[in-house]
């Protein structure tokens, strides 16, 4: 038996080089229709920033967000290296999987994802006796 997988319907979107508050609000409207199916898989493409401040932030948030109430994910791509620091330094870089191109953002959310699961004892007993060890 073959087994195939399907390819994951992924949205680029460019993120503009400066975003003021309308700007920030407008591009998640852009998003809006992105983000209302199932399991929406963004790449936000931030090879045009020029600096990334406080309405920028948000936009990227907010759009992470929205992505995760319908289980999907928001990717970066191309983010320069300044760029890179200050979402460091600000905690909001280890929120997002960033790459350096955005054919490999793209790729990455065609690779299934493997999921650790404990493992489930149904005697406490062995449980407790691996957990001594």
């Amino acid at each position: 038996m073959e087994k195939r997988m399907r390819k994951r319907a992924v949205t680029v979107r460019r993120l503009p080089a400066k975003l003021d508050e309308m700007g920030a609000r407008m591009f998640l409207a852009e998003l809006d229709g992105c983000l209302s199916g199932r399991r929406p898989a963004i790449v936000l493409d931030c090879s045009s920033v020029r600096g990334l401040g406080r309405d920028e932030l948000w936009a990227m948030l907010c759009c992470l967000e929205e992505a995760m109430k319908r289980n999907g994910d928001v990717r970066l791509a191309a983010v320069p290296r300044d760029a890179r620091a200050f979402l460091e330094a600000s905690g909001v870089g280890r929120l997002f999987k960033s790459y350096e191109t955005c054919a490999s953002a793209i790729a990455s959310f065609q690779q299934p994802t493997a999921y650790r699961m404990a493992p489930f004892y149904a005697d406490r007993s062995a449980e407790a006796a691996r957990n001594a060890a």
